[in-house]
């Protein structure tokens, strides 16, 4: 079986290495203490939820939106007045700071 690391400060796990294992803020543990589900017995992928999670359609309510929002929403973002913003390339050329064509 793999041996792991595991910090006693917030449980990270870790692969085995034996610089770390002398650290005295890590444990070592084994597989099945790291990665528990991996060993499960039951299997978990047949079996079914006990736990209901749907919700009815009567406990929702619907999204209250105001009318003001809704006419700002309703508008097209292109209009007459609107104007595009353009950048104009700048004519400075680009700075290669003492860098030959072999360098680059």
């Amino acid at each position: 079986m793999k041996k792991y690391l595991r910090a006693k400060t917030n449980g990270i796990i870790f692969e085995w290495n034996e610089r770390l294992a002398l650290n005295p803020d890590v444990e070592a543990v084994t597989e099945e203490e790291a990665y528990p589900e991996r060993f499960a017995p039951v299997n978990l992928k047949a079996r079914k939820p006990t736990v209901d999670l749907s919700v009815k359609t009567e406990t929702v309510a619907p999204p209250t939106v105001s009318p003001e929002l809704l006419a700002e929403a309703s508008k097209p973002f292109d209009g007459p007045r609107s104007r595009r913003v353009t950048v104009a390339p700048s004519a400075a050329p680009v700075s290669t700071a003492g860098l030959s064509f072999g360098d680059i």
